[in-house]
C-alpha cells in the first residue's frame, strides 16, 4: 500500500503538475519510439520539430515543478 503523507494544498498542485506533464511527455516520446519512429520520419520536418519542440518545452516545465518542490515556499 503506497504510504500517505501530509503535503499543503499548493505542493499537492505541484505533484499533480508532475505528474500530467510526465504522463503527457511519456505518451509523446513513446509515439516515436520503435515502430513509430518510421512515420515520424515521413512527417515534414517542420512538424517534426515542431512535436520535439513540444516535448522539450515538457521536460522544461517538469524541471521546473520538480524544483518548486524543493524550495521552501511552495
Amino acid at each position: 500500500m503506497p504510504k500517505k503523507i501530509n503535503v499543503s494544498p499548493r505542493e499537492a498542485e505541484t505533484i499533480d503538475g508532475l505528474i500530467e506533464k510526465s504522463t503527457k511527455l511519456q505518451a509523446m516520446l513513446l509515439a516515436i519510439q520503435g515502430d513509430g519512429l518510421k512515420p515520424f520520419n515521413n512527417l515534414a520536418e517542420s512538424v517534426q520539430d515542431t512535436y520535439l519542440w513540444a516535448c522539450s518545452d515538457l521536460a522544461s516545465e517538469l524541471m521546473e515543478l520538480a524544483q518548486r518542490l524543493g524550495e521552501n515556499d511552495v
